[in-house]
């Protein structure tokens, strides 16, 4: 009979777990090491679990599928190790700081403490480049947008070696313009390189919110784009007849060739099931107040549903970078079971954020 199961995967940075589920209401679990170099091989190796235990060629159970959802946590991990590429930022000219001034906000608890570091900027301060051209608050060009200056910022970037580009102008939201002739020349410059604008990514006002979302989602896209298309790639080798669903970090789904371009909407990608998961495994106790912990080899994840119903998060600081996009509220700390121990340069013992991941992978 087709259609006969349907296959969820989460792939984490230590280990991807499978759950196969089929229409006589049966579920079996299976577990394998992840593989960060290729998430295809951690993803191989549980199908050939599965195909011991069911019986069947890894090909007969993915045709089978009506469903096939992915739930990874590559976009988080490399957030926090902060292993995603080299960006460069395109901005309104005088407003190259506004990343580092974070609207004079400091984290809870560190207002007045003077040695608390500041938050790490993944667009350096030598590749954030300013931009002439003005668009005011009711759409209105004030300033034509400068070309020369940005034919000037590819060229650096170019010779910096940068692999994805962000650009936010003030008040894009209102005419995207700019933006959109900026990107269309960066595109045609450096067309291995990727390109995001703040009003595809994140389309409302504030001009902070917007310009962070847009450079974290530069940082992470290239990196979840190589997994999709290695994930896309392997199902329709073994016959998917339907594409591939990635969990988002608001609850929902989307197919690769979004989630390729929007990373941001990843971040929590795995951690953002574990509300719906654990009402469904309380609700029949008649419980509907449920903390959810999941304890990764990378990020340890608590999330809260009181009534039934979970947080969602926005315009949030999160691992201390301002993401506006909306995110089930998943609290998140770099410390995981396989997180590294190391002493920093004031010879003090910290845990994490690095991991030993699955490649070497946990001691213990």
């Amino acid at each position: 009979m087709r259609n006969q199961y349907r296959l969820g995967v989460d792939a984490g940075g230590t280990f991807t777990d499978f759950i196969l589920a089929d229409r006589d209401g049966g579920v079996q679990l299976f577990k394998a090491p992840s593989t960060p170099q290729d998430g295809t091989l951690a993803i191989r190796a549980g199908l050939a679990q599965i195909a011991d235990a069911t019986g069947r060629s890894p090909a007969e159970l993915i045709a089978n599928c009506d469903l096939c959802i992915n739930g990874t946590t590559v976009a988080l991990n490399a957030l926090i190790e902060r292993t995603g590429v080299k960006v460069g930022l395109l901005c309104t000219e005088g407003h190259e700081d506004s990343l580092e001034i974070r609207l004079g906000h400091k984290e809870e608890g560190h207002r007045y403490d003077a040695h608390y570091p500041p938050a790490h900027m993944l667009a350096p301060r030598h590749l954030r480049r300013p931009i002439g051209g003005r668009i005011l608050g009711d759409g209105r060009e004030h300033s034509p947008l400068d070309e020369a200056a940005i034919h000037a910022a590819i060229d650096y970037f170019r010779a910096e070696g940068v692999q994805a580009v962000a650009i936010s102008f003030l008040w894009s939201v209102r005419n995207p313009s700019h933006e959109q002739r900026a990107a269309e020349l960066v595109r045609a410059a450096l067309p291995e390189v990727f390109v995001c604008t703040g009003c595809e990514v994140f389309p409302q006002i504030r001009e902070y919110t917007r310009t962070s979302t847009t450079v974290v989602n530069a940082y992470l896209s290239p990196v979840m784009a190589r997994y999709v298309a290695r994930i896309d790639s392997l199902f329709q080798e073994l016959g998917a007849q339907q594409p591939v669903r990635y969990f988002q970090s608001n609850g929902g789904l989307a197919p690769g060739h979004l989630m390729r371009e929007r990373a941001v909407n990843a971040i929590n990608s795995g951690p953002a099931s574990a509300p719906k998961a654990g009402l469904a495994v309380a609700r029949p106790f008649g419980i509907d107040n449920v903390i959810t912990v999941d304890m990764g080899g990378t990020s340890f994840d608590i999330t809260l549903t009181n009534a039934g119903r979970t947080n969602f998060s926005k315009d949030v600081d999160f691992l201390r970078q301002r993401i506006g996009v909306p995110m089930i509220q998943v609290e998140t700390l770099g410390a995981g079971g396989g997180s590294i121990a190391h002493l920093d340069e004031l010879g003090m013992l910290q845990v994490g954020p690095r991991s030993a991941g699955a490649m070497p992978g946990p001691v213990c």
